[in-house]
């Protein structure tokens, strides 16, 4: 699921000042990122992103009915919309495919090179600090 307070449609940029109202429905696991897909799929139960961060997941959603889609902060849960999921016939379905989790080869390819510093001792440890005056 795509979240977002802007909507472009032909050519024409809607942007709600007020808050996240418009999404882009697909299929739904964890399967990626900022970075693109992992390589390796996994099942998860909640997903925590920082502020700006996305993440990839594949959702099904084996029964109609009104799906709450929620976050949470340490202080309080805040209900972000609903998604409603109605019994219609689809052209394709996905439901077979959802429960194999799948390695993407072309991840493992793009990162191979850089596998051999995984578990390289750092050549220095440098120490940020921040003062806020």
């Amino acid at each position: 699921m795509f979240i977002d307070d802007i909507l472009i449609e032909n050519d024409q940029i809607e942007l709600n000042k007020n808050g996240t109202d418009h999404t882009l429905m697909g299929r739904y696991g964890l399967v990626g990122g900022d970075s693109g897909a992992y390589e390796n799929e996994g099942w998860k139960n909640n997903v925590i992103i920082g502020p700006s961060e996305r993440a990839i997941i594949e959702v099904l959603f084996e029964d109609s009915g009104s799906y709450a889609l929620k976050t949470k902060t340490p202080n309080k849960k805040y209900t972000l919309g609903k998604i409603m999921v109605f019994e219609e016939e689809v052209d394709v379905s996905y439901s077979a495919k959802f429960y194999t989790l799948k390695t993407n080869e072309d991840t493992v390819q793009s990162i191979e090179q850089f596998r051999q510093y995984f578990d390289k001792t750092p050549d220095k440890n440098i120490l940020l600090t921040v003062d806020m005056i």
